[in-house]
Parts: structure tokens; C-alpha cells; sequence
């Protein structure tokens, strides 16, 4: 379920696990728009005007987590290596809430969000692999949109639109985005930039202590974006790193506001989360 993770909600869960708790809140500023070339910030201002009701998506991943058990900082315990691997394609849309993430190899659907409810394919039960949730809070269809933005977790440094979250991410730039030229992608002509930016920024109920501790380690991410004219991202490269955690990730947008027709699987092979 790779596209999820580059939601707010699935990056900053990464990232609470890296905080110190204690000490006063904090409030965090936009970026100086001294760091964002003068063709970026026109770009921004059109995306941030896109209004997307649905996307088709596609997403590479590639990286692992180390599990590691440690005693005074040191490794007590075996290693273990967790692959982050996935090949994916998913399309969602905001009006229907409804959405679906394919795994790729043999494709087959691995999540399904239809209005309240998420249905999640489960490897290991095999007469009736699909699990019903609820959902509370963020739509899930719009989970699986990976650039919205705006979850009960994130910080917003002004972000709207249908990209608010990569406007916020952009808003975290630690040194100034450089401007790569001009770039293909598909058939499209875009404009590539790279940005090193630090996404715990956006966590909401940061203290003074956190901050501090961002600041003595370099920036965990950095990003290479590749902007349409209209200001639409239609490829974005991440590529996250912390001390047990490795990921890089491709998203391209591959076609907008289509008609998206999402099914719920059958009850037949459904069941509730066990208690």
C-alpha cells in the first residue's frame, strides 16, 4: 500500500517515532521565498489555484527499515531488515470518496476506500482475505491522493488546493531550490526542480526541544519535482533518509479528472477487523 505513504498522515507517523516529547510548543513559519527560484513560486501560485477532483497515479518504491533492539544506544539483539519494495498504481477520487491501490506483479487490488469504509487485502486469510475498517477522520480515498495535505496531523504553512501538502513540504526548504531546466516527462514539458527539505517540520505540536534536535542532524529529505506549465506535479522524486530508515520514491500523476468506478469486494470474501 506504498501510495498511502506519502500522505501526511503516513510520513509524519514515520516521523513522531524520531521526537522528544517535553517542553513548550512551537510555532513554525513558511520558508523565506528567497530560497524558492522566481519560477517556482510563479508555478506554485498556479498549483496551489488547481482544484483536482481525481487522479491515476503510479509509484515506485524502493528502500528498508532496519528493526533494531538496542540497550544504552547499542544493538542488544538480532538484525532485521523490513523491505519497503512495491510497484503500484492507484486511482482516487475526492467526489465520489472512492479509490483503489493495485500492487503491480501480478496486478491485483490491496485497498479499497469507498466513502467511510477502507477494505484491505490481507495476505495471509484465505477464504475471506478482505478486511472492512471504518474510517475516523481523513477521507480515505483522499489518503490514497498523496499530495493533499491537510490530515489532523500536519502543520499547514498555507497550502490550498489539491496540493496543499506539497506546498507545505516546499515551505519546510532548509537551502535554496535550484532550478534544473527543462525536462520531458511523457510528453509533457515540465520544469525540474530540487529542493532538501525537512518534513518533521510539519508536525503539529513540535517543541523547542524537537526543533533544537532537527537542527543538529542535515535535512531527511530531499526532493526533485517536475512542474507543468499549469503547475501540475506531474513527477515527484522523494528520498527520505534516517538512521533505520531508507526510501525513495517516484510518484507520477497519470491522467486527472477521470471518471473513477470503484467496487467494494463482496461480502462473500469480506470480514470485520478482529478485536
Amino acid at each position: 500500500m506504498a501510495l498511502a505513504s506519502r500522505s501526511a498522515v503516513g510520513l509524519l507517523a514515520l516521523a513522531i517515532l524520531v521526537l522528544t516529547i517535553g517542553g513548550p510548543e512551537v510555532s513554525q513559519a513558511l520558508a523565506p521565498t528567497t530560497r524558492l527560484p522566481l519560477q517556482l513560486q510563479a508555478l506554485e501560485q498556479k498549483m496551489q489555484g488547481l482544484q483536482i477532483n481525481s487522479e491515476r497515479l503510479s509509484e515506485i518504491t524502493r528502500g528498508r527499515i532496519t528493526v533494531v533492539d538496542e540497550t544504552n544506544g547499542r544493538p542488544s539483539g538480532p538484525v532485521k531488515h523490513v523491505s519497503l519494495n512495491s510497484d503500484t498504481i492507484g486511482e482516487a477520487s475526492v467526489i465520489p470518496a472512492e479509490g483503489a491501490i493495485f500492487k503491480l506483479h501480478p496486478r491485483r487490488a490491496v485497498l479499497i476506500a469507498i466513502g467511510s469504509s477502507v477494505f484491505a487485502r490481507d495476505r495471509s486469510l484465505k477464504r475471506r482475505p478482505w478486511v472492512r475498517s471504518p474510517s475516523h477522520g481523513e477521507s480515505p480515498a483522499g489518503l490514497i491522493l498523496p499530495f493533499q495535505g491537510g490530515g489532523s496531523a500536519e502543520l499547514s504553512l498555507g497550502g490550498t488546493g489539491s496540493y496543499a501538502g506539497l506546498f507545505n513540504l516546499l515551505g519546510t526548504a532548509t537551502q535554496p531550490v535550484v532550478a534544473d531546466g527543462t525536462v520531458m516527462v511523457g510528453d509533457q514539458a515540465t520544469s525540474e526542480f530540487t529542493a532538501t527539505v525537512e518534513p518533521r517540520e510539519l508536525i503539529k505540536g513540535l517543541t523547542t526541544e524537537d526543533v533544537a534536535n532537527f537542527e543538529k542532524q542535515p535535512p531527511i529529505e530531499k526532493l526533485h519535482l517536475f512542474l507543468t506549465e499549469s503547475g501540475l506535479p506531474v513527477r515527484v522524486v522523494s528520498r527520505i533518509s534516517l538512521r533505520h530508515f531508507n526510501e525513495s520514491e517516484t510518484i507520477e500523476i497519470l491522467s486527472i479528472n477521470q471518471p473513477v468506478s470503484i467496487k467494494p469486494p463482496s461480502g462473500r470474501v469480506t470480514r470485520q477487523p478482529s478485536k
